[in-house]
């Protein structure tokens, strides 16, 4: 069956930046009067792959293979169909050849979308049709924690005054061999800085397996689980990314009115306190800030539009 909006992708699990907002973005078109459909990336085959993107009027990628961007960008440009593609990480992150297939893969689709202003400046050079666009949307309310997580941090919050929180989707490392998500380093500031809380997100649980011991102020938590319940029992969110695109912890965190604290390697939205990749010194300065600015002030909660995306597949059909 025909239709206008064809989504392309992975739905949790795993669980990670891009298939959240998979997930996120079925569950507005659904609420919506959109007629769309959903490929499922994990049952790929060509054949299905062009069938499906044939019986729609837009498609629209998520993914992070350069090799399936460019892919699907040639075959929609052959098929005569609208494209779009969101670049949910920087572009250029990647080795020569497969940032030679990302910057073909944008200068062939119809509608490259990219996360950030430095991406942006590469992308427009490549198609005028770039855009820059958050990837944010908002939970859909519903999801708690499971019992024994929620008071295991209640628990936990009854101890330390100041809990900062992160997250990692699993251990991964950048083009140049550094870990991704920065938590070795941040596991090793915070055993050294016992007085605040940690608590780490990892839904893979391979962090619980490479630091089977912790300092007792440091809590894995190594299941998969909704991220932005967790926010409710800590005083500060830190992103220690080596490499990013437009993270979407970082705005549930400032949705929750949750303070950030986030390496300058992108730009961030607005608000955000930014610090330098492996400068420890400024990092203990901004938590010390921040532990002052918490307990002396109530930060203001924010809230984002979720129909930015939904705007934009409206101007296209018109």
């Amino acid at each position: 069956m025909y239709k206008d909006i064809l989504i392309i992708g992975k739905k949790p699990t795993p669980i990670g930046g891009v298939t959240i907002y998979v997930k996120r973005l079925l569950e507005l078109l659904e609420s919506s009067d959109f007629n769309y459909s959903f490929y499922d990336l994990k049952s790929f085959s060509l054949s299905t792959f062009i069938k499906a993107i044939s019986n729609s009027f837009i498609s629209h990628l998520h993914t992070s293979s350069p090799c399936l961007r460019v892919i699907y960008s040639l075959l929609c440009h052959f098929l005569g169909k609208k494209s779009i593609i969101t670049y949910h990480g920087n572009l250029g992150r990647f080795n020569k050849f497969l940032n030679a297939l990302d910057f073909l893969s944008v200068k062939w689709c119809t509608y490259p979308i990219v996360l950030n202003e430095q991406s942006f400046v590469i992308a427009k050079k490549l198609n005028s049709n770039a855009k820059i666009m958050s990837v944010y949307i908002s939970p859909i309310d519903g999801e708690v924690l499971d019992i024994r997580l929620k008071n295991q941090l209640i628990q936990f919050r009854s101890k330390y005054c100041f809990i900062v929180a992160t997250n990692a989707y699993n251990y991964s490392v950048d083009s140049y061999g550094n870990e991704i998500y920065g938590i070795t380093d941040l596991i090793n500031f915070f055993g050294e800085n016992n007085g605040y809380g940690f608590v780490v997100s990892d839904p893979s649980g391979n962090y619980a397996k490479r630091f089977p011991v912790l300092s007792s102020n440091i809590f894995v938590i190594d299941y998969p689980h909704p991220f932005q319940k967790v926010l409710d029992y800590v005083d500060c969110f830190i992103r220690y990314t080596s490499t990013d695109g437009d993270s979407i912890s970082i705005y549930e965190a400032l949705e929750h009115g949750v303070p950030v604290l986030a390496t300058d390697v992108v730009s961030r939205p607005q608000g955000v306190h930014l610090i330098r990749r492996g400068d420890i010194d400024a990092l203990k300065h901004e938590i010390e800030l921040l532990v002052k600015r918490v307990h002396n002030s109530v930060n203001q909660k924010r809230k984002y539009p979720k129909n930015l995306i939904l705007n934009f597949y409206q101007q296209i059909l018109k």
